[in-house]
């Protein structure tokens, strides 16, 4: 992550070809969606490191613990903020029992924090899971 390349429209590039190396060797099916619509304008490199660690966690866990067949990935953004979402159909969990305490889940609050995002996970025992982060582009 380049800091001379720090705009929104490069965040989405690069969170796009990062998503394509990673599901590559994947045998889910894949659906990503890649858009920034409006004007392209500088971003905080705080701001697109953390969007970026985001889609990389909820990516990673989906790779490594859901053992899904369907693998969606979606980052849109816009001059006010963005919207990560990514869901599968694996295996899920029980998101009440497990409490985030996990470092990857405790991770993304934090970084939605940081950002003034919201996070939402949903996720059930056989049914997958969604992770939603919306928030500003500072």
């Amino acid at each position: 992550m380049d800091p001379r390349h720090d705009s929104v429209q490069a965040l989405v590039v690069h969170a796009q070809h990062y998503t394509e190396r990673m599901l590559e060797n994947s045998t889910a099916r894949i659906e990503q969606h890649f858009v920034h619509t409006g004007a392209d304008r500088p971003l905080d490199p705080a701001t697109k490191r953390n969007v970026f660690l985001l889609l990389k966690e909820a990516l990673n866990n989906a790779l490594k613990y859901a053992k899904a067949e369907r693998i969606s990935v979606s980052l849109t953004t816009d001059e006010r903020g963005f919207a990560l979402c990514v869901a599968d159909n694996g295996v899920g969990f029980d998101a009440e029992a497990m409490g985030r305490k996990g470092n990857g889940l405790r991770n993304m609050e934090a970084r939605c924090a940081a950002l003034g995002a919201t996070l939402e996970i949903t996720a059930a025992p056989g049914q997958g899971c969604t992770v939603k982060a919306e928030g500003p582009i500072a």
